[in-house]
């Protein structure tokens, strides 16, 4: 996972965030408030709003609020299954006692994970 995690919090605007995703090639965000995720905030999200009200929108209307997490003792293959069955691209990493954010979870990371896994495997199989 990424610990070191942009955010942005539920009264940014969509404008805002907009600009950041397209600066930094980001497809979501966590949303925080008081340390604690209460929501992500897609691409596609921000695509359903007006140009002309982006600026004017909060991240809180347009977030998804019931957010799939994974916490960091899961395995990647929990995180990738939950991953494929609800169609998302991400998870945030969330502390199971606090809630906080530690990090972000993309199908990116497991799949360079597996990769580099299956390196040392096949490195360590005597040929």
């Amino acid at each position: 996972m990424n610990h070191n995690v942009l955010t942005l919090t539920p009264i940014d605007n969509a404008a805002n965030a907009y600009q950041v995703m397209l600066d930094k090639g980001f497809r979501g965000i966590p949303i925080v408030e008081s340390d604690k995720v209460v929501g992500m905030v897609t691409m596609s999200d921000l695509l359903r709003v007006p140009r002309e009200q982006m600026a004017s929108t909060q991240l809180r209307s347009v977030m998804t609020q019931n957010l799939l997490v994974v916490y960091p003792d899961e395995s990647l293959l929990d995180a990738l299954d939950r991953m494929i069955n609800h169609g998302v691209g991400r998870l945030p990493v969330v502390s199971k006692e606090t809630g906080k954010l530690a990090g972000i979870l993309t199908r990116t990371d497991v799949i360079r994970a597996y990769e580099r896994a299956a390196d040392l495997i096949s490195r360590s199989v005597p040929t």
